[in-house]
C-alpha cells in the first residue's frame, strides 16, 4: 500500500505546476478560488493512484474535507466519510449546503439532480428501524440502503455500532 505523506504545516497555495499536475484549472471554482498544496497532493493520488485511504493531516478549516470530496464533485464518485463526532458531522453537511448553495460542481451540471446526500447518525437509524420493522431486509439489503447515496456523512461509533453490528435492530 502506497503511503501519502504531507506536513501538516503545509499550508500554503499551491503552485500553478501543483494545479496542473493534480488536473484542476482555476475554472473549474466559482470566483478567485484557489486550492492549497497539500489538498493537490490529495487530489493527485486519490485521481492517479490505487491507494484505497488517503490520510491528509493539514491544520484545522485547511481544506481537507474538500480535497476528500473532490471526487465526488468532478466525477460523481460515492463518497463516504466519517469525522470523529456527530457535531463535526453536522458542521460538515452545513459546510457542504453552504458550498453548494454558490456552485454547482462541473460534473453534476446537466445531470438533472443535485448531489445525494445522507448523515447517518441515531435519528437515521431510528427512521431506517421503524421503515424497515415489519420487513425482512438482508445484512446486505440494509447496507446498501444506508450506503446508497452519492455521499455518506457519519461518525465511526455509529457506523461501528449501526453497520458492524446492527445494534440498533436489537434496540440498542
Amino acid at each position: 500500500m502506497l503511503t501519502l505523506y504531507l506536513m501538516a504545516v503545509d499550508s500554503r497555495l499551491a503552485s500553478d505546476d501543483e494545479m496542473h499536475v493534480a488536473g484542476i484549472h482555476s475554472g473549474q471554482f466559482p470566483g478567485n478560488w484557489r486550492m492549497m498544496a497539500h489538498q493537490m497532493a490529495t487530489i493527485h493520488t486519490l485521481e492517479h493512484s490505487d491507494v484505497p485511504i488517503v490520510i491528509n493531516q493539514a491544520m484545522t478549516g485547511d481544506g481537507k474535507s474538500f480535497a476528500g470530496q473532490y471526487m465526488l464533485f468532478s466525477q460523481g464518485w460515492q463518497t463516504f466519510t466519517m469525522v470523529p463526532t456527530n457535531e463535526l458531522a453536522r458542521d460538515q453537511n452545513r459546510s457542504l449546503d453552504m458550498l453548494l448553495a454558490n456552485w454547482t460542481p462541473h460534473y453534476w451540471r446537466g445531470r438533472g439532480r443535485p448531489i445525494d446526500r445522507r448523515l447517518i447518525n441515531a435519528p437515521e437509524l431510528d427512521a431506517l428501524e421503524l421503515e424497515t420493522a415489519l420487513s425482512d431486509f438482508s445484512r446486505t439489503q440494509l447496507l446498501t440502503m444506508l450506503l446508497k447515496s452519492d455521499y455518506v456523512l457519519t461518525n465511526p461509533d455509529v457506523f461501528h455500532l449501526a453497520i458492524n453490528q446492527f445494534a440498533y435492530r436489537d434496540g440498542g
